[in-house]
C-alpha cells in the first residue's frame, strides 16, 4: 500500500490555509495541501515534518502538527495520513519552491474541482482539521 501525507496549515486567525499550486501531475495547476510520500524507513510523524520542511522551510518550532484523520483507498492501494497545525509566526509563502506556495482564503469554494485538487475531499479535511485545532487552541 502506498503511504502519503497531507498537511493543512492554518494561519493564527483561521482565515487562510497554506496551499501549493501543483506543477506536476496529479492535479497539475491546481491548489492542494503540502505533503508527499512516506519513505519506507520513516514513521508517519517523521514524514509529515520532513515534507513540511522540504516544501515550506517551516519546522516543528513554527507549526506543531496533530494527527487529524487517515483515509484508505483500498482499490487504489493508497493510505493518506492527514496531520494539521496552526502557524505560530508570520509567514510569507515563497514562489521559489518546486510547488509555489499561497495563502488561500478559507471562504473559497474548495469543492471547485477546476481549481482545487483532492477530488472534492479538501473541504471535509479543512472542516475537520479546523474544528479539532480550534478546540486544541482553546484548551491550551
Amino acid at each position: 500500500m502506498q503511504k502519503t501525507n497531507l498537511i493543512p496549515i492554518f494561519d493564527r486567525s483561521f482565515k487562510n490555509i497554506l496551499m501549493c499550486k501543483r506543477v506536476t501531475p496529479p492535479f497539475k495547476n491546481m491548489y492542494n495541501f503540502i505533503g508527499g510520500k512516506v519513505e519506507e524507513s520513516e514513521s508517519i510523524e517523521s514524514s509529515v515534518y520532513r515534507e513540511m520542511l522540504e516544501e515550506t522551510s517551516l519546522t516543528c518550532d513554527d507549526v506543531i502538527l496533530h494527527p487529524i484523520m487517515d483515509i484508505t483507498y483500498y482499490q487504489d492501494k493508497q493510505q493518506i495520513y492527514v496531520y494539521s497545525g496552526v502557524l505560530n509566526k508570520k509567514y510569507v509563502p515563497s514562489l521559489n519552491y518546486e510547488q509555489p506556495l499561497y495563502w488561500i482564503d478559507l471562504q473559497s469554494n474548495f469543492n471547485d474541482l477546476d481549481i482545487f485538487a483532492g477530488n472534492g475531499n479538501l473541504n471535509h479535511i479543512i472542516n475537520q482539521s479546523s474544528s479539532i485545532l480550534k478546540r486544541r487552541v482553546s484548551d491550551e
